[in-house]
This record gives structure tokens, C-alpha cells and sequence, in this order.
């Protein structure tokens, strides 16, 4: 009962009671039967345990995996291993978790692991990955079609949520917004409001990013109406696509607030990867004392989010600007394209040295062709007429521009004026970057 009340709206209280009323059944057995009760001892401990992370009782739950029984069947133990990684990630364990998520990915795919419980366990490995900021084993996870139950969801939304958040929060708005409107489409109808809220939240912040200020609202409108519901990580993950949103639509100080005030709450219970979100968030919305705890924060882990956050605002307090490439560099690898555009675009105008410039113009040019689709090269170069097109070719097979202009029965500056055009039009700064993205 208990466990079949998890994946009903509102019922955390009944859970604990029918919780409550198993142990208390269990703690009535005389010690001569014991023996033959001890699977469902273990049971009630697990489902137990599973309902303090559900609600996110971060110090109960690191309570009771140090009370761990021995796993009585392989379904079991791989139950507990998921439990251990997420108690070592709520309580500020990044590192260790992301090695204990890693190995549960490969017991995952194990035989005699039935596929329920396989997205269950892929959705908590999705979960630490995603606030870990290691965006790219996300987007391995979802180009093997691992399928993970993320943030409470599961069946055919699982993967459309999980790669919808993914491009959400990598500033990759088109693509977010097809993945999860047809998540809330299959919600709303459903009567899961949790989901559905991290949904909401989630499509919100690339509305807004897109200009779609009406759809944005929309969407944050319907969530308030919500009764707050779903998995703890769920709505923390809500909370912080709605404050993202919020910026977006021009309410900086309010999300600002909101977000350090999350980072507060994480500093608390002593979640390191939700500090660091969150007070990244908030500084980069311009908030200078989260920009101060995040130098902080972030000094010392060696987790890609932390890394890419300490060298930002280490950067931005300091004027950096080798520091602001690196950060900029981090989160072009990992896919978070937008944060990467605004530092390279920033550094491009403020940066010390002609290299620097370069690097910065290099880096800005391919976060801007992963914002969206139709900025990619792929998508650009089908744009260009046939001469252009050719002229492109040539350019980055590495011929020069009076080689070029030869060729075509051109003076080398109509020749350069034609590649500027396509420079332009495929967002790329020198040929050396053209050959590059042609490539």
C-alpha cells in the first residue's frame, strides 16, 4: 500500500502511517519466528527508506542507510546501491556518488533486472548526473535509450522529460520545447501534478527564452495551480526552471532572491551539486554576494559543475580573463551552450590579448550555432546558393583568397566580400574556423 500510494497525488501522510502500521506489525512477531520474517523486515526497511528520499529528509535517510540490513536477493541489493548513492549525493558526497551512480548504470543493464526497475534505477544515475552538471553522460544516457525515470516520471515520458530538462537548462530552447510539450500534452490529463509541475517549469524558462513571453507565463500560471506534489528532487528541480523563467521574463531581482534563497536551504543540509546550482544561477543574474559564496563553494571540487562555477566567479571577481575562457570552455563541453555564448560573447568585448579575443570570438561562434537548430552549420550551409557554397569549400580546403578570386574571374576583394558574407551567415570568424565546422 505504501508503495502503490507513492505514484498517487497527495499522499505522503498515508504513506507514513501505512508505514508506521507494518513496523508496528513486524516489531508484535516473537523472536522464535523471526527468521521467516526477515525478507519483509528488509522490505519495509527499503520501502521505508525509499519514501525519506522521496520526501527528502536528506539527514534521516544518511540515518538510516548506516543501518542498512543485508540484502536478502540481487533485486534487493541493487535497490540499496541506488539508496547509498543518492544518500551520499543529498548529503554533499558529490564525488562518491557520481562513482557509486556510475557503477549502478552497469548493474542496471544486468541480467534478471526487469525494466521497471531498470528506468527506476537509470532515472536516480539521470538525476545525479543532471545536478552534477555532467550534462554530457546525460546526453550518453539518452543517445542509448537508457530511458531513465527521472524526477518521479516514468513510462513513454521518461525520456522526453529527461531530454527535455537536458536542452532546458543548456539554453537550447527548440529543442526543450519539443521534448516537453508532449510531456505536458500526456500530463495534464494524467493527475500527476509533481511531473507535471517540473514540466511546466522546465518548458517555461525556454519560452521565455524564445521571446514567448505569453507561453511563459502560461505555463508558470498553470503550475501555481498545482498542489505541490512528486518526488522532493522533482520540486527542487521545479523551483529552479521557475526562478530561471522569472528572469526571463524580466523579474531578475525576484529570481535572484528566490534562487539564493534555494542555496541557503541546500547549504543547510549540506547539498554541495544544489549550492552550487543555485548560487550559479543567482550569479550569473548578477547577484554579487552569490557570486562570493559560489567562489567559495566551488573551490577545491573536482566535479565539471563545480570546476566550471569556480572558475566564473573566480574569473568575474578577479577580471580574468583566462579564468572566464576556461569556465566558458567547461561548459561548451558539457553542453550547456548558453552559459558558454554569454561568457564568450562577454569576453570577446573585455578580453586582454588578441588570442584571447580569438578564443572567445571562437568559443562564442560555436555556442550560438548549438542554440538552436537552424543555426547549425548543417542546417546554414543547405541555405547558400551553389556559389556560395563552393566558395565555402575552397575557403576551408585552405585556399587563399587570391587563389580564389583567380579562379572565379574576381578582384580578391569581391572574392573576401562573398566569404564575409558566408562567414555571417554560418557564424564563423576565420577560415581556420570555417574549415573547422565544415569538417
Amino acid at each position: 500500500r505504501a508503495r502503490a500510494l507513492r505514484h498517487l497525488p497527495g499522499t505522503a501522510a498515508r504513506i507514513d502511517a501505512a508505514l508506521a502500521q507494518l513496523q508496528a506489525v513486524l516489531d508484535q512477531v516473537p523472536a522464535a519466528d523471526g527468521a521467516g520474517w526477515e525478507p519483509l523486515r528488509h522490505e519495509a526497511w527499503l520501502a521505508a527508506a525509499e519514501h525519506l528520499a522521496f520526501t527528502g529528509r536528506v539527514q534521516d535517510l544518511a540515518g538510516a542507510v548506516q543501518a542498512m540490513p543485508p540484502a536478502h536477493s540481487p533485486a534487493m541489493q541493487l535497490r540499496m546501491d541506488c539508496l547509498q548513492a543518492e544518500a551520499s549525493f543529498l548529503n554533499g558526497r558529490v564525488e562518491e556518488a557520481v562513482r557509486r551512480a556510475r557503477r549502478l548504470r552497469q548493474a542496471a543493464a544486468g541480467p534478471g533486472v526487469s525494466a521497471r526497475e531498470r528506468e527506476r534505477v537509470l532515472g536516480k544515475v539521470y538525476e545525479i548526473y543532471f545536478i552534477s552538471g555532467l550534462w554530457r553522460r546525460c546526453a550518453a544516457m539518452l543517445k542509448a535509450d537508457d530511458q531513465p525515470a527521472v524526477f518521479g516520471a516514468g513510462g513513454t515520458v521518461a525520456g522526453e522529460l529527461a531530454a527535455g530538462i537536458l536542452h532546458a537548462a543548456g539554453g537550447r530552447a527548440d529543442r526543450a520545447l519539443e521534448e516537453l510539450s508532449g510531456v505536458i500534452a500526456h500530463l495534464r490529463p494524467a493527475g500527476r501534478p509533481g511531473t507535471l509541475s517540473l514540466a511546466l517549469c522546465a518548458a517555461a524558462y525556454p519560452a521565455a527564452l524564445q521571446g514567448d513571453l505569453a507561453q511563459a507565463k502560461g505555463h508558470l500560471r498553470d503550475e501555481a495551480g498545482l498542489e505541490p506534489d512528486g518526488p522532493w528532487a522533482g520540486r527542487m528541480m521545479a523551483q529552479y526552471f521557475r526562478f530561471l523563467a522569472l528572469a526571463g521574463l524580466g523579474n531578475l531581482q525576484e529570481a535572484a532572491a528566490g534562487l539564493a534563497s534555494c542555496a541557503g536551504k541546500a547549504a543547510e543540509l549540506g547539498q554541495h551539486a544544489h549550492l552550487c546550482l543555485y548560487l550559479g544561477a543567482a550569479a550569473r543574474l548578477g547577484d554579487a554576494q552569490a557570486l562570493r559564496h559560489l567562489a567559495h563553494a566551488a573551490a577545491g571540487a573536482s566535479w565539471p559543475q563545480a570546476r566550471m562555477h569556480h572558475a566564473f566567479a573566480a574569473g568575474r571577481l578577479a577580471a580574468d580573463g583566462k579564468l572566464l575562457l576556461q569556465a566558458a570552455e567547461l561548459a561548451r563541453l558539457e553542453g550547456n551552450a548558453l552559459f558558454a555564448f554569454e561568457l564568450a560573447r562577454d569576453l570577446v568585448q573585455s578580453a586582454a590579448g588578441l588570442a584571447q579575443v580569438r578564443q572567445a570570438r571562437r568559443l562564442r561562434n560555436a555556442s550560438f550555432r548549438n542554440l538552436r537548430r537552424d543555426r547549425a552549420v548543417r542546417h546554414r550551409i543547405s541555405e547558400l546558393s551553389d556559389f556560395e557554397r563552393g566558395l565555402a569549400m575552397a575557403a576551408g580546403q585552405g585556399r587563399s583568397s587570391s587563389s580564389l578570386a583567380r579562379g572565379l574571374h574576381l578582384s580578391p576583394r569581391t572574392a573576401g566580400w562573398h566569404l564575409g558574407r558566408i562567414y555571417s551567415r554560418l557564424h564563423v570568424s576565420s577560415r581556420a574556423e570555417l574549415r573547422e565546422v565544415l569538417a
